[in-house]
């Protein structure tokens, strides 16, 4: 960070595990959420240029207050296809490997780290598998109770099957336990083989955030990620690094702000040894400054947890070692 005041900023922002398609449905959010900012800091905004491409949905926004004004070109990064594959496969697919993905997380340890680190995190990974396991109890309990009624096996059976289509039918829907399990599916994988398009797509971006540090008009880069969307954020500066150590240190500052990341949720877990290595790099730039952002409310962060706590990485300009939190 530079100090001097910002007139033009170009942002990459991306968001977390959410399956929005649409880039009206994007930016209809963000021209809601644009409204309480505005009201909260007695400032005006103007929201205009929507424009849709392959890796991003991008838009124009205007902030005015007294004495200043600052033209932002913001840039949505889209991943939602990739979402969509994992919300596109059969509920027995997404229920089966959903209970790998559980199983996996806990058998490695990675619970009881979350439990450690922030009890809240550790009942919201938690809570989609255990709900789903109460409901598929009380889908067994509709059989037995038509057993004991009836004394008939096959209605007792059909009685089960009809509680377990009307779990499926209402609450796996409307407790969207559905994109909970392909959000921690998508997590596993993610540690473990990586994801080819999400990859992909961080190398195309990369390569257009180092372009943009050179040659933008902006006077900063913000890079913005959001829950899951910050372990994305932190791949995706990584890249830019490779591409050019010096990024944000020749032309145009790069600034990093995680907002209620997930970087831990990945972090935490044993298999995860390229990920902390890509976040120490990261936090050791001396081209980035790096902003986390927590709330106490959100129980999908880890509030007074630093992204590289209790991850054993060494943090060069703090010259500690973050094996645990201070």
């Amino acid at each position: 960070m530079t100090g001097q005041p910002v007139a033009k900023r170009l942002v990459f922002h991306i968001g977390g595990y959410d399956p929005i398609t649409l880039h009206v449905s994007a930016q209809r959010r963000f021209v809601r959420e644009i409204a309480r900012f505005q009201r909260a800091w007695s400032v005006k905004a103007t929201v205009d240029g929507s424009h849709d491409t392959p890796d991003q949905i991008q838009w124009n926004v205007t902030t005015v207050g007294p004495d200043w004004l600052v033209e932002t070109d913001y840039r949505l990064v889209r991943w939602h296809d990739v979402i969509e594959v994992f919300g596109g496969r059969s509920i027995g697919s997404r229920i089966s490997v959903g209970i790998l993905a559980f199983l996996d997380f806990v058998l490695a340890g990675t619970l009881w780290r979350y439990l450690q680190a922030n009890w809240r995190y550790a009942l919201f990974f938690l809570y989609p598998f255990v709900t789903f396991g109460l409901l598929i109890a009380a889908a067994f309990l509709i059989g037995v109770a038509a057993f004991k009624i009836t004394g008939s096996i096959p209605i007792a059976t059909g009685g089960g099957l009809f509680g377990l289509a009307a779990v499926l039918a209402g609450p796996w829907r409307w407790l969207h336990l559905g994109d909970l399990f392909d959000d921690w599916i998508f997590s596993c994988e993610y540690i473990r083989f990586g994801n080819s398009k999400i990859e992909q797509r961080l190398d195309r971006l990369a390569a257009e955030l180092v372009v943009a540090a050179t040659n933008s008009a902006a006077d900063e880069i913000l890079v913005v990620g959001h829950s899951l969307g910050a372990v994305l954020a932190v791949d995706l500066l990584d890249r830019a690094l490779k591409l050019d150590p010096a990024l944000g240190r020749k032309k145009i500052p790069v600034t990093f702000l995680s907002v209620g990341s997930s970087i831990l949720k990945i972090g935490l877990h044993p298999k995860a040894v390229r990920f902390r290595r890509t976040v120490e790099r990261v936090v050791n730039s001396r081209a980035i400054f790096w902003g986390d952002y927590q709330a106490l409310t959100d129980v999908l962060n880890f509030y007074k947890c630093r992204p590289t706590g209790r991850n054993g990485l060494v943090d060069r300009k703090r010259g500690d070692r973050q094996g645990r939190e201070d």
